[in-house]
């Protein structure tokens, strides 16, 4: 077991927020898709409300989704890599989206 805290909903969010990622929810259902689209691909989260505080298993499925480690999403999911993603403090997100 790692020494990782689980991520809820509200962190998860802030985190595909300040990378870029917008929100597509649909009604009737907890699930909201987080989508990125850059010039070679595109990203697409799911986000289900209903599974917080999540797993470290699903934390490692949402990151695959956006093409991050798992250690990237965890530091872009906190507040402080948040912060630095919206200035564009974080090398590896500016090469990755760029």
């Amino acid at each position: 077991m790692s020494g990782r805290p689980q991520l809820n909903v509200a962190d998860v969010q802030r985190g595909l927020k300040a990378a870029g990622f917008v929100a597509q929810s649909k009604p009737a259902t907890s699930h909201v898709k987080w989508v990125r689209q850059t010039n070679n691909n595109r990203y697409s989260v799911t986000v289900d409300a209903n599974n917080e505080p999540f797993s470290h298993e699903m934390i490692g499925y949402m990151a695959a989704q956006a093409g991050m480690s798992v250690n990237q999403l965890y530091e872009l999911c906190s507040k402080d890599g948040s912060k630095k993603a919206k200035r564009g403090a974080l090398a590896w997100l500016n090469k990755m989206f760029n």
